[in-house]
């Protein structure tokens, strides 16, 4: 049984499938997220019946199958040689600590307002201010657009300049020169790069402009998530009452 404690670990996991364009869609999923805290004695012990899968991740030789007392006894050597050259692989192994999470993502706000978009195609970039956790980079993963604290200041709610990103990010211009491949793997740290231009809000013109764009992404983002809500219901009415034969 877990208590509140373990439970603060448990988070849930989007994948790239769930993330559409102005929402994100409902997850069955759960991930284990450690960041920066101890994992709970509690956990550790639910997680030694998984022992030989954890241990036998990111091997080179996948034919061998290292058992928890082998993998105690390894030195560095054994497990430079056992296990993936890649730093987060080898970080944990080394610290013997096999029953974490390989490639978590540290510092960035997940509890917090971002925009989300799959590393894989980024065709879509997703507005969030609700929990939301991912695996690292790669054709699984999602890289996260947000706010630096320094910068905070510099607007008057965070929510809706995201939003503004956001709208701007989902454009036909923005789009295009994604195709063309002019902004791969865009994250936060890139985000720098693109035509996006950040107007006066004192100037009572251009506030006008943001404001428009921040509310019409925000209707988008209600409108669509009560769609696919309204979707998902209708399909479950569906079944419920027209199963097959």
């Amino acid at each position: 049984v877990l208590d509140e404690i373990d439970k603060s670990f448990i988070k849930p996991y989007y994948k790239p499938e769930h993330l559409q364009k102005w929402f994100i869609s409902n997850t069955s999923t759960f991930i284990l997220y450690v960041g920066n805290k101890n994992l709970t004695e509690n956990i550790k012990n639910y997680l030694l019946q998984f022992n030989t899968v954890l241990l036998n991740r990111s091997t080179i030789n996948e034919n061998k199958i290292i058992t928890l007392e082998d993998f105690e006894n390894y030195t560095i050597d054994d497990i430079k040689l056992n296990y993936s050259s890649a730093g987060a692989v080898q970080k944990i192994m080394r610290r013997k600590k096999w029953y974490l999470p390989l490639y978590e993502r540290l510092n960035v706000p997940f509890d917090f307002t971002k925009i989300v978009v799959n590393t894989k195609n980024m065709n879509v970039f997703t507005f969030s201010n609700a929990p939301l956790y991912s695996s690292g980079g790669g054709a699984g993963g999602q890289n996260f657009i947000y706010i630096k604290e320094s910068f905070k200041i510099n607007v008057p709610n965070v929510d809706y300049f995201t939003m503004y990103v956001n709208a701007i990010l989902n454009s036909k211009l923005i789009k295009f020169y994604i195709q063309n491949g002019q902004f791969n793997q865009l994250s936060t740290s890139k985000i720098a790069d693109l035509p996006i231009y950040i107007p006066d809000l004192k100037a009572n013109e251009l506030s006008k402009n943001y404001n428009e764009i921040v509310s019409y992404c925000n209707d988008l983002i209600k409108i669509t998530t009560k769609l696919n809500t309204l979707c998902v219901n209708f399909i479950i009415m569906l079944k419920v009452h027209f199963l097959p034969i």
